[in-house]
């Protein structure tokens, strides 16, 4: 068993704070599923699976995960001992300084000492002080996060060509209709192929992407002054009842109302 520990006592209201860690958690098969109030960081040393949104994503050794506040954690392996260190971490600052690219996926990172130096002088602010300096243990945990997203900026892929190409045929052709198979038979893959490498580089599926497309175009037409039923045609809805319904669910209001309040601003 490696570095444990547990803080007690208040936290500081609204500072980024430790709340406890382990180092070295050997498990026995098994699947650890839960919510999280706070923000869960772990360094896997075996290899492991996640589930997120229903897909089971593997976890290579040597690969950080982080959980925000919030978000459900599923993550383990059911077929063979596992070995992973992690961090409970809160506080409002860690969303701003978590780009948004770094959390709920695997990150490659070689050597565990990025994770294992931010835990061990956590623990020496926590354990050698009768009371830790929230201004040092918010700056500890800062700079973990801004290494963090230097480390995935300097190793982030490049997306291929193909994958821009067929990203800017979406958006040329928003009032056509597109499916998932139609799209990945451009592209000569399977639709469950095309599916998973469209949203490895674009954070969402082909699908979802075409819709967030046009419902923003539709948002501009909006503001042009273009009749709801034009502009729902534009976009490649031809029932504007359904597109309504659509935008509605999108952006919270009606295509009309939206228009209403943004024109109310002017």
């Amino acid at each position: 068993m490696g570095l444990y520990y547990f803080t007690t006592g208040d936290e500081p209201k609204g500072q980024a704070w430790l709340s406890r860690m382990w180092q070295y958690n050997e498990m026995q098969p098994h699947i650890f599923a839960a919510p999280l109030t706070d923000w869960f960081c772990s360094y896997f040393h075996t290899t492991a699976t996640m589930i997120l949104d229903g897909e089971q994503i593997q976890i290579q050794p040597n690969h950080i995960v982080i959980w925000p506040a919030q978000s459900f954690r599923s993550f383990g392996n059911a077929d063979e001992p596992w070995c992973n260190s992690w961090m409970h971490m809160s506080g409002n600052s860690l969303k701003k300084w978590a780009d948004s690219s770094i959390l709920l996926r695997p990150l490659p990172c070689a050597n565990p000492t990025l994770f294992h130096k931010t835990q061990n002088d956590l623990f020496d602010e926590y354990s050698n002080h009768h009371q830790p300096d929230p201004f040092i243990v918010e700056h500890l945990i800062e700079i973990f996060f801004r290494q963090l997203n230097r480390l995935h900026s300097n190793t982030q892929e490049q997306t291929p060509e193909t994958y821009l190409a067929i990203r800017r045929f979406i958006l040329e052709h928003l009032n056509q209709q597109h499916s998932t198979e139609g799209l990945a038979a451009q592209m000569g893959l399977s639709s469950t192929q095309f599916s998973k490498q469209f949203r490895r580089y674009f954070d969402q599926p082909p699908i979802e992407f075409l819709i967030n497309a046009r419902i923003k175009q539709a948002q501009y037409l909006l503001m042009v002054h273009q009749r709801v039923q034009d502009v729902a045609q534009m976009v490649g809805y031809e029932d504007i009842y359904y597109f309504s319904r659509l935008f509605k669910k999108h952006v919270g209001v009606s295509p009309r109302k939206w228009r209403e309040q943004q024109l109310a601003l002017e």
